[in-house]
């Protein structure tokens, strides 16, 4: 039921989803990815078959995406999830896990789903992973969601929900995180790799919820820029921490890792064939 990184399967993106798909093909190219697995689109869509009419008619009965989307929420979160999932999950190694949606339509050309649906990270025990990929799966019928497939053209009953389950990596407060561009997008220039990093964990840079340092690259590994800003505060897996004022203002990462981050988007770039952003 579950497919790790490195199957063949993993490969298939109607089966896996976009994100799923661009992680197993991340990692069988080479790329330092940490280890998961991948929930098929198979799963949410044997489970959700018994019930197409029943959300059919939910949808067919309220005029605004919020109360359509409740309906069919409230109505889904009562159905129970197989006992051979339930079997699947509960045995993988114990870590901590992030358990990322990953739609069918998600992370495609033509498309930005990207945001709209859940990601649940720190997810430990059998129970937890079980309530996090029901999350994921309800997720695709977020208020948010439905009107943007509409907009698309794409069927509400042909939409399908694939969920990665990956291992954290366990960052410390003087660590640190982020994203990195392999093409500036602020700037729209070619030539130098765009990085955001924070100390601590990188959900607040990815989400743009606390000050970044931001640095630029070249092709030849050498820094360009770099602004380093002041950050109060760092995630970690236990919650926010306050920062040792001594650290608030130091980089968060030095030339040598800007242009090691650098030099992994580029890889990133040459397997995909156009520019790629990573968390890091």
């Amino acid at each position: 039921m579950l497919l790790p990184f490195t199957v063949p399967e993993s490969l298939d993106v109607a089966r896996v989803g976009g994100k799923g798909f661009g992680l197993a093909r991340a990692t069988q190219a080479g790329l330092p990815v940490p280890d998961g697995v991948i929930l098929p689109t198979d799963a949410y869509r044997a489970w959700i078959a018994p019930h197409r009419d029943a959300i059919a008619a939910r949808l067919a009965a309220h005029d605004t995406p919020q109360a359509k989307s409740a309906a069919v929420v409230a109505y889904l979160q009562q159905q129970p999830l197989p006992a051979s999932l339930a079997a699947s999950l509960a045995a993988l190694p114990p870590h901590d896990y992030a358990v990322r949606s990953s739609g069918s339509a998600e992370d495609l050309p033509g498309a930005a789903f990207a945001g709209l649906h859940d990601t649940l990270l720190n997810v430990h025990g059998a129970d937890a992973l079980l309530a996090a990929v029901k999350q994921c799966w309800l997720s695709l019928w977020n208020a948010e969601v439905l009107p943007y497939r509409e907009r698309l053209g794409v069927a509400h009953d042909s939409a399908a929900m694939a969920v990665v389950i990956q291992q954290m990596v366990d960052v410390q407060a003087d660590e640190a995180a982020g994203v990195a561009f392999s093409v500036d997008p602020v700037r729209g220039d070619l030539g130098n790799v765009l990085i955001n990093a924070a100390f601590g964990l990188g959900e607040t840079v990815v989400a743009g919820e606390a000050p970044v340092d931001e640095y630029r690259v070249d092709r030849a590994g050498a820094l360009t820029m770099s602004h380093i800003a002041a950050k109060p505060q760092a995630l970690v897996r236990a919650g926010t921490v306050a920062l040792p004022v001594a650290q608030q203002n130091q980089p968060a990462i030095s030339a040598a890792q800007a242009a090691e981050i650098a030099a992994l988007a580029r890889q990133a770039e040459a397997h995909f064939g156009f520019p790629q952003d990573i968390e890091w």
